[in-house]
């Protein structure tokens, strides 16, 4: 089981795609902020399978030097 998240997180990384978690560990924030930041339209964010949520990492760059 351990072997298969590590995968997904490595497949996340080159895709350059990331998860909630793994977003909020990349920017240094809240998860509230990240929250914050989706309803005023500063990130959005793309579906992905289940309730599994995922952004963009140039997208997250982008909204960390235009926030600071």
């Amino acid at each position: 089981m351990t072997n298969k998240k590590e995968n997904q997180k490595k497949e996340n990384m080159d895709n350059d795609m990331l998860t909630r978690k793994e977003a909020v560990a990349y920017l240094r924030i809240d998860q509230s902020t990240l929250h914050r930041w989706e309803k005023r339209g500063i990130v959005r964010r793309k579906g992905g399978l289940g309730n599994k949520v995922y952004y963009s990492k140039q997208a997250l760059d982008r909204a960390l030097t235009a926030n600071r």
